[in-house]
């Protein structure tokens, strides 16, 4: 009977058009989105309704979500206690601490970049390229090359971050990998034009820039931070 009474008096979090109808606005309506989004603990869809009347009242006065919170994380205290969880941890380990997955995708948008940005220039500046390295510079190619260094890397960045047993092995496992990852590069690179076309440096360098974009927009979206383009810890707010 209990549970059913503190069911019924668990207030629900707002969706979108409930948002669009509450009277904030969009900028706080964005912001109360995102703090839905996050609140995903037992007890944060009540805090999440303190902070949207918070708000509601805040705007009347012209503050800011920004003036008034900070972050949607910081609103639900979600930046303190990561803070506190990431205490004594290296970067590395703070990196690894992502799910697999993610860091697939991150290291397969750095390893994109990095790879389109080179045989761009390379092939719009160079009229050689295209027979020297026919293979590498194809775009079957590069983005395979791209997809199984993400798969790698992000497997010795998580063996290479955890705790307990031996460095060696631990270097020895990356070495493996990475001697690996060379041997599907040429492999790839052997790949008939046919199924591996190369193709203007032009169209190499608009897909990086479009890369680099997509990869600060999943930054920003994620928090992630350091792995193989580096990056330094989140700023704690004290």
């Amino acid at each position: 009977m209990t549970e059913v009474n503190e069911q019924a008096t668990t207030p629900e979090l707002p969706s979108r058009a409930e948002l669009a109808n509450s009277g904030l606005t969009n900028r706080n309506q964005l912001f109360m989105h995102q703090v839905v989004e996050l609140a995903t603990e037992p007890g944060q869809a009540e805090l999440a309704m303190k902070i949207q009347a918070q708000l509601l009242e805040g705007q009347k006065s012209g503050q800011t979500a920004r003036q008034m919170f900070g972050t949607p994380a910081q609103a639900l205290g979600l930046a303190k206690q990561v803070a506190v969880e990431e205490e004594g941890l290296t970067p590395n380990q703070i990196y690894a601490a992502h799910p697999f997955w993610q860091l697939v995708l991150d290291n397969a948008m750095a390893f994109g970049m990095l790879f389109m940005v080179m045989f761009g220039f390379m092939l719009a500046f160079s009229s050689n390229v295209s027979r020297e390295s026919a293979g590498a510079a194809g775009l079957t190619s590069l983005i395979g090359t791209a997809v199984f260094g993400a798969i790698f890397f992000s497997l010795a960045t998580k063996f290479l971050a955890a705790k307990g047993g031996s460095r060696i092995v631990k270097f020895l496992g990356a070495a493996l990998l990475f001697v690996a990852w060379f041997g599907l590069y040429l492999l790839l690179a052997g790949l008939p034009a046919a199924v591996n076309p190369i193709m203007p440096g032009w169209v190499y360098l608009v897909l990086a820039a479009i890369t680099f974009f997509a990869f600060r927009y999943w930054r920003a979206r994620t928090k992630i931070v350091g792995g193989f383009l580096g990056g330094t810890r989140r700023p704690r707010n004290r």
